[in-house]
C-alpha cells in the first residue's frame, strides 16, 4: 500500500512537472508564432467557454470515491455501472447546456472583441466548445483511473496527450493559425479520453468497449 502511495504521489508532482514545461514551450511558440492578440483572443474564448464547466455536478469527485468504495467491496460491475453513468450523465447535460447557451457566449465575445477580433473569436468558438465537451468526458474517466488506483497510468496518459498536442500544434499553427490551434486541442481532448478509456477497461473489466 505505501508502496503505491508514493509511486501515485511522484507520478502526480512528474506529471504537475512535465506538464508546466510543455506548456511553457507550447504557448511560447504560438505567442511567437501568431502574436499575443491572437493569443489573447484564444485565451478569453476558452475562459468563456468555461464557465459551462460549472454544469459538470460534481460528478468527477464522486466517480473517484464510489469507483474506489464499490472495488473495495469487490462490487466490479457496480463500479463499471459508476463510470458509464455519471460519463452519459455529463455528456447529455453538458451538451444541452452548451447548445442553449451557445448565444449567451457569443453575447459575451460580442461585448469584449471587435471587427478582425471578434470574427476570429465567433469563428473559434464552437471548437472551444467541443474540445471542453471532450475534456470533461476525459475528466470523469480519469476520475474512474483514480477509483482504481491507476494513476500512475493516468498521469503517463496525460503526459503524452500534451505532447501530442504540442506536435499538432508544431503541425498545425503555421499554416491555420487560430483555426490549427482548435483542431490541436480537440484532437488532444479526443486523444485522452479514449486512451483513457481503453486503459479504464484494462482495470474495469465490465465496462462496455464503446
Amino acid at each position: 500500500m505505501k508502496t503505491n502511495l508514493a509511486a501515485n504521489a511522484m507520478a502526480n508532482v512528474a506529471q504537475m512537472l512535465l506538464s508546466a514545461l510543455i506548456l511553457f514551450f507550447l504557448y511560447r511558440y504560438i505567442n511567437q508564432t501568431l502574436g499575443v492578440d491572437k493569443l489573447g483572443v484564444w485565451s478569453v474564448v476558452l475562459a468563456t467557454a468555461s464557465a459551462s464547466r460549472l454544469a459538470d455536478l460534481g460528478l468527477g469527485v464522486g466517480v473517484t470515491r464510489f469507483v474506489a468504495q464499490h472495488l473495495a467491496l469487490n462490487q466490479p460491475e457496480s463500479a463499471s455501472a459508476i463510470v458509464e453513468t455519471a460519463l452519459i450523465t455529463i455528456a447529455i447535460v453538458l451538451a444541452a447546456g452548451l447548445l442553449v447557451f451557445y448565444p449567451a457566449f457569443q453575447s459575451v465575445l460580442n461585448k469584449i472583441f471587435q471587427d478582425a477580433e471578434l470574427e476570429q473569436a465567433l469563428a473559434i468558438l464552437p471548437y472551444a466548445l467541443l474540445s471542453l465537451w471532450l475534456s470533461m468526458l476525459g475528466t470523469i474517466v480519469q476520475s474512474g483511473l483514480d477509483g482504481c488506483q491507476r494513476m500512475v497510468g493516468r498521469a503517463a496518459i496525460g503526459i503524452v496527450s500534451q505532447v501530442c498536442m504540442l506536435l499538432f500544434v508544431l503541425v498545425w499553427v503555421p499554416s491555420d493559425g487560430l483555426l490549427g490551434l482548435a483542431y490541436a486541442q480537440i484532437l488532444q481532448a479526443m486523444l485522452l479520453f479514449l486512451i483513457s478509456w481503453f486503459y479504464l477497461r484494462s482495470s474495469l473489466k465490465n465496462l462496455s468497449m464503446f
